[in-house]
């Protein structure tokens, strides 16, 4: 019952997935630059194996060597080469920094592009908030017009108002005139 409990299990477990992981799927290669390709394993290599890749090497180098380039086939070997070398050039660009100079320049630029439109958009509200609205303004010269035209015809009935209020207090006053004058004949004074 002990394989089941301490995390005895898991810990096995744990460590066989490491090693094969390590092992199998983590081989390191290492890049020669003659074009030679050596694969070494973290556990170490045994003379044969070395002797089978040199043998390997030599194979194909004598292969190069007899073999007669066919017409058209130079430019695609030509590119390859080009393409090798364009990762050769990237790798080698990398290790002196071009590569970070490169990043942080485009950095830079894009947050200057970001500067730039942001301050665009505030120019732009700016603009926004100081347009004038021609129709806006023909609204209230019409609305204004209409006040004045409903004040006029306003003052007017108030003056016809006014006018015949003062006729008929004037009317109102004679009146009582010639009824004070009719009672002072009537009862003498």
């Amino acid at each position: 019952m002990s394989f089941w409990h301490e995390n005895t299990f898991f810990m096995n477990f744990k460590n066989h997935i490491v090693k094969w992981y390590q092992t199998v799927l983590l081989p390191v290669f290492h890049i020669d630059n003659s074009g030679s390709v050596q694969k070494f394993n973290n556990e170490g290599e045994d003379p044969q194996t070395k002797v089978e890749i040199e043998r390997a090497d030599k194979k194909k180098k004598e292969d190069k060597e007899k073999s007669v380039p066919m017409p058209g086939a130079g430019s695609r070997a030509t590119d390859v080469s080009e393409d090798a070398q364009a990762v050769l050039d990237r790798i080698n660009s990398d290790r002196e920094g071009k590569y970070l100079d490169e990043v942080e320049k485009a950095r830079r630029e894009a947050d200057e592009t970001r500067r730039k439109a942001a301050e665009d958009a505030r120019l732009a509200s700016i603009m926004d908030a100081n347009k004038v609205d021609v129709d806006s303004f023909i609204a209230q010269g019409k609305s204004a017009a209409k006040e004045a035209e409903d004040m006029r015809r306003a003052q007017e009935i108030i003056d016809r108002l006014n006018r015949e209020a003062a006729e008929d207090d004037a009317a109102k006053q004679a009146e009582i005139d010639a009824a004070m004058a009719e009672a002072s004949e009537k009862f003498g004074n």
